[in-house]
């Protein structure tokens, strides 16, 4: 990506014009924001996409809200998460106009995250905007969020034994 242009900010704060991404990408910045900032943000984010445009994102699988004043064992290292269910993401996805076209669940020790795949809809197009796998450039979207079965523990690719 030797043209990508990078931002360091608060995401609340960021503002494009409709229709300035192909995609958005987010691992692991929604589920540590105050929960009442995840739909109105989904929203904002679908506006940035251009037609037919993407979101990748991780968020939350089971409700939960908490912090922690010393982070992986740093004094002051303060961490706070706040998200909501895997249901409500998905109805906040549809709502803010993103189909979901698939999501896959994250583990992370006892618990997980959600990776969700969803697509605005096309101008052009009536009806949801369909979730083509043979797209061309989205196929490693599809083998990215599989990891091999080994990779991860008790994480296994669909339809594996």
């Amino acid at each position: 990506m030797p043209d990508a242009r990078f931002l360091c900010g608060d995401i609340m704060d960021l503002d494009f014009p409709a229709g300035s991404f192909a995609a958005v990408v987010s691992f692991y910045a929604i589920i540590h924001m105050p929960i009442e900032d995840h739909q109105p943000l989904l929203a904002r984010i679908e506006s940035w996409l251009r037609p037919a445009g993407h979101l990748l994102a991780i968020v939350g699988h089971t409700a939960w809200t908490g912090s922690d004043d010393a982070y992986l064992g740093v004094e002051g290292g303060e961490m706070r998460w706040s998200h909501a269910d895997e249901a409500t993401y998905l109805r906040w996805f549809t709502e803010a106009g993103l189909r979901v076209c698939w999501k896959r669940f994250v583990p992370e020790g006892a618990s997980g995250h959600t990776l969700v795949l969803a697509r605005k809809a096309a101008v052009d197009l009536p009806g949801p905007p369909p979730c083509d796998r043979s797209r061309p450039g989205l196929s490693f979207l599809h083998e990215a969020a599989r990891p091999p079965s080994n990779a991860l523990p008790g994480l296994r690719r669909p339809g594996s034994v």
